[in-house]
């Protein structure tokens, strides 16, 4: 039997840009992160923990949304290899006309 445990929302501030003026200011970026594994009544993986390994991201500078989510897959399948399930958004992107968020996923 397997299982997904999933953690929505997690939180990052980043420097992030392709254009000089958006890295001025650090942005908030928000990641979803999902782990299929063996489903068992012992918790395989500790959310915290996941958290934790991802905030010495914050404050780092990346170009595109795409580096922000290689680098938190990667950080994760190194700490608990598996399969991982990155998203990470970009809320309100400059551009025209408005846009909530730009994001992007990246799965095994």
């Amino acid at each position: 039997m397997t299982g997904t445990l999933g953690l929505r929302g997690v939180s990052l501030t980043v420097f992030l840009g392709a254009l000089p003026g958006e890295k001025l200011f650090p942005r908030r970026v928000s990641l979803d992160v999902s782990f299929t594994g063996s489903a068992s009544s012992i918790p395989v993986i500790d959310y915290g923990d996941v958290c934790s390994s991802l905030a010495p991201l914050s404050g780092e500078s990346f170009d595109f949304v795409e580096q922000v989510a290689e680098r938190v897959f990667s950080i994760l399948k190194a700490r608990w290899p598996g399969d991982w399930r990155v998203t990470v958004r970009k809320h309100f992107p400059p551009v025209n006309p408005t846009l909530e968020c730009a994001e992007y996923t990246i799965a095994e």
